[in-house]
């Protein structure tokens, strides 16, 4: 939080600063006030350098959409293969399952909060589009993974069929393990898309210490052939050698982020 007012008070007092000097030099350029000449070397400096710092973080941006477009294709092929691998163990077919990488991210930049953003992903074939749900750490599955930084599943179903018609003034008693800190509309639009949700974290050193960056993502839609999920192929999918390959491609994710 305090990392989050600096940025912002940075932020707020460069445009500030920019705004005054840019008004003195047209003052000014107009005659209606005489400026010394190091107020106005500095008046320039200020608005030459904002300019810098605009084009430069525009730059920044389109690096890293170039960056990530890279990424996107790096983790294509790997990511099959995890999501064959995970398939084949717990006896269903690829197309069944989805996978997806997400990284923090502030929005907006600086100043904002962190959000999960999807740098990657491959939805099962019969999945449904976005929730809509602005996911954070501490929210959902994979926010509570990046959270906690620990390995993490869930059965959505059975909360779904449990707890979807719960009305709002009986939500906040709903566990806190079925809310994962969502409301009730949040609830209702995203958990009843997915019969089953895992979550590893990815994990690096960051100034000397070890720091969640995001987290890989396996799931299965409560749509196609995940309305039908067993109990047996839940357990499977619960098992100790989904979460060392998941753990694993999140390992294989995290030598590849800037």
């Amino acid at each position: 939080m305090k990392k989050r007012w600096w940025r912002l008070l940075v932020a707020f007092s460069s445009a500030a600063l920019n705004a005054v000097a840019a008004a003195a030099l047209g003052l000014k350029t107009a005659g209606i006030v005489k400026l010394p000449r190091w107020l106005t070397v500095a008046a320039i400096s200020v608005v030459a350098l904002t300019a810098v710092l605009r084009s430069a973080q525009a730059a920044l941006l389109e690096f890293r959409g170039v960056r990530v477009e890279e990424l996107r294709r790096t983790f294509e092929m790997t990511l099959r293969v995890i999501l064959c691998t995970i398939a084949t163990h717990a006896r269903l077919g690829s197309c069944d399952l989805g996978i997806a990488v997400w990284t923090l991210r502030r929005r907006p930049p600086l100043v904002g909060r962190k959000q999960l953003w999807p740098i990657f992903r491959q939805r099962a074939a019969y999945g449904d589009g976005p929730s809509g749900v602005t996911w954070r750490p501490g929210k959902g599955i994979h926010g509570r993974c990046v959270e906690s930084g620990t390995y993490l599943w869930r059965d959505l179903g059975a909360d779904s069929e449990i707890y979807r018609n719960v009305q709002d003034k009986d939500w906040p008693t709903v566990p806190d393990e079925v809310r994962q800190d969502m409301t009730l509309m949040e609830f209702r639009r995203a958990v009843g898309r997915y019969r089953f949700v895992a979550a590893a974290p990815i994990i690096q050193q960051v100034g000397g210490h070890e720091e969640t960056v995001g987290c890989v993502t396996l799931d299965v839609p409560s749509t196609g052939s995940g309305a039908k999920l067993t109990r047996q192929e839940i357990s499977r999918l619960t098992a100790q050698t989904v979460e060392q390959v998941l753990k694993g491609a999140a390992g294989m994710v995290g030598n590849y982020l800037p």
